[in-house]
């Protein structure tokens, strides 16, 4: 089965696009066949920054809204040619069948309350594009008592299962590894959303190379707050949001008063000592995302433990995600288990997702 993978993340980097083809279930075999990233114009990140301001019929009239963007970037790739090199000699009723898996945009995520939102309407989708389509699949967890995050240690178990633990570095550090037998995973603290919030202080859109946090200064008593933070005591499951983001790092009376380059620097520090405490102490450790290609970030965790950091070639750091989340919509058509209650707390395993199907 052909499955696009369509995620985006917090980090508002943009829109992320994979072609993998999936077979079998007990191991499932996948490859990964074409692969984009449809950066946001100003206009979009502006708006999807926002929105959690936004009144209801706004945020309903956005989700369709969202869901023709969606829809109109899967056309697009689907149109270029590296989508038609990539489905060349499948079979016509193969790639008439193709499966559109849909992350959406997150734009509440309040679990403890019951509440998460993902715009990117799917029914829309599928109207638009004429194929299959999964999406919301975050809403049945958290209705099970679960966290709705993170989700994609499904992937981890079935396809990376051969890294004693799977490190993603976006908008905020998720693990994911076996204890005792079963797979477990949590949200660490946020990476590029603050990282990212302080580079556009400075002009820019990311902390590239670490070039501002090494020039920054150690914020000692910032260091110390951040560090007494109670969800770090907290024991998983447990995930994170936007909204305990900005309470708890971007929207304190400190964010004017330092220099955005010792924010970063201290952001850093706190950053590692957080995924350090975190990871194996040995084995192998396979690292994704955005903050994959912080050269600082890496080094540091590195020097802190014994464990071997393996980052992997470029298709798999930057479309892990959205391989992920092709493979949740091809089990979700199954109606098998993409969703583990041992990772997020939820009454059982399931399968979740919306289901529409092309008329």
């Amino acid at each position: 089965m052909l499955v696009i993978g369509v995620m985006s993340g917090t980090s508002l980097d943009g829109i992320d696009l994979a072609l993998c083809e999936f077979d079998g279930f007990n191991p499932v075999r996948y490859k990964l066949l074409a692969a984009t990233t449809l950066e946001y114009d100003r206009e979009w990140k502006e708006e999807l920054s926002q929105l959690h301001t936004k009144g209801g019929l706004y945020l309903c009239s956005m989700n369709v809204h969202y869901g023709r963007y969606i829809a109109f970037q899967i056309l697009r790739f689907i149109e270029s040619e590296t989508f038609k090199k990539a489905v060349y000699g499948y079979p016509s009723e193969t790639i008439n069948n193709i499966l559109i898996s849909s992350h959406g945009h997150t734009i509440f995520h309040e679990p403890d309350t019951g509440l998460t939102l993902q715009l990117g309407h799917g029914a829309t989708i599928m109207a638009l594009t004429g194929f299959h389509v999964v999406c919301d699949f975050r809403s049945q967890d958290v209705a099970l008592g679960g966290q709705g995050a993170p989700l994609v240690p499904i992937g981890d178990e079935l396809l990376f299962g051969e890294f004693d633990a799977c490190l993603n570095l976006g908008g905020f550090a998720n693990i994911s590894l076996k204890i005792n037998g079963k797979r477990r995973a949590w949200d660490i603290c946020p990476v590029n959303f603050v990282l990212n919030r302080w580079a556009e202080r400075l002009g820019d859109c990311m902390d590239r190379d670490g070039k501002y946090s090494s020039k920054g200064k150690f914020i000692s008593d910032l260091f110390r707050q951040w560090e007494n933070i109670d969800y770090y005591k907290k024991p998983p499951p447990k995930s994170l949001g936007r909204e305990w983001i900005e309470s708890v790092f971007l929207d304190q009376i400190y964010e004017p008063a330092f220099d955005p380059r010792d924010l970063m620097h201290t952001a850093l520090e706190h950053i590692v000592q957080r995924i350090s405490s975190d990871m194996p102490k040995s084995g192998k450790v396979l690292v994704t995302g955005g903050g994959a290609y912080h050269p600082t970030l890496i080094e540091k965790l590195k020097q802190n433990t014994n464990a071997e950091i393996i980052v992997p070639d470029q298709a798999t750091v930057e479309f892990k995600e959205a391989i992920i989340f092709a493979l949740m919509g091809y089990l979700r058509w199954h109606d098998r288990v993409n969703v583990l209650s041992s990772v997020t707390g939820a009454m059982s395993d399931h399968s979740s997702g919306v289901i529409y199907k092309k008329w």
